[in-house]
């Protein structure tokens, strides 16, 4: 009876983005902004359709810099596979490039402005 695991587990199921960003989240994320475990990077929001006018629904987004994804992947919590496809998705990346992942809830533009970070990365959609 074979009992290595590496043979005999089927293997995981591919996630999602926003399951690799909750991985990812698990981990501080560095020497660019200092977020520790369980916070994000950045907290902005971002149109739910064009044209923006007054009114516009809005969608709360979290952002994760890249060398957070690489902390996650280096302590276990993402696999090389899933780091190399959130970098490859987003084209051209440095370790300060943010990545973005959709979370559920609404605003409306015209709200009072959400405080987040300056820097924008790739938007990659769940």
């Amino acid at each position: 009876m074979d009992t290595n695991l590496t043979t005999t587990a089927s293997p995981s199921a591919a996630r999602s983005l926003h399951e690799i960003c909750e991985a990812a989240r698990r981990s501080t994320c560095g020497p660019f902004c200092g977020a520790l475990s369980g916070d994000e990077c950045v907290f902005t929001t971002a149109p739910a359709s064009v044209p923006v006018t007054r009114g516009t629904p809005m969608q709360p987004v979290r952002g994760y810099h890249v060398s957070r994804f690489a902390s996650a992947q280096s302590h276990g919590l993402i696999t090389a596979a899933e780091l190399a496809a959130v970098t490859g998705a987003a084209g051209s990346v440095t370790p300060a490039t943010v990545i973005y992942d959709t979370i559920q809830g609404k605003a409306l533009s015209g709200d009072p402005p959400v405080t987040g970070a300056g820097q924008l990365g790739a938007q990659l959609g769940a």
